[in-house]
């Protein structure tokens, strides 16, 4: 009897890190995460967070044409849908 009570103690510690390394991070953690790898692409001029087709996706700002760049970025990341879009140069005033 404490054979099983022993096993099920461990069954439920083990399921339970699992669930915790399987935790989903937020679209915020995910873009911090991958933030200074994207930004060092070349033509990518912003990263954030919006709107495409009603869902919440990983904004990256191009300041123009990049093909390579645009086939270097990943079209998710962490379960999170990536778009790019040409946003010109942008300038600090």
């Amino acid at each position: 009897m404490k054979q099983v009570g022993f096993f099920l103690l461990l069954f439920f510690a083990v399921t339970l890190t699992i669930a915790e390394t399987n935790m989903q991070m937020t679209i915020q953690q995910v873009k911090e995460k991958y933030q200074t790898e994207l930004m060092a692409l070349p033509g990518v001029v912003s990263m954030g967070i919006g709107l495409y087709e009603g869902e919440t996706v990983i904004r990256i700002g191009l300041d123009g044409r990049h093909p390579d760049t645009e086939k270097a970025l990943p079209k998710a990341l962490e379960g999170y849908r990536v778009v790019s879009q040409d946003t010109g140069t942008i300038k600090a005033k």
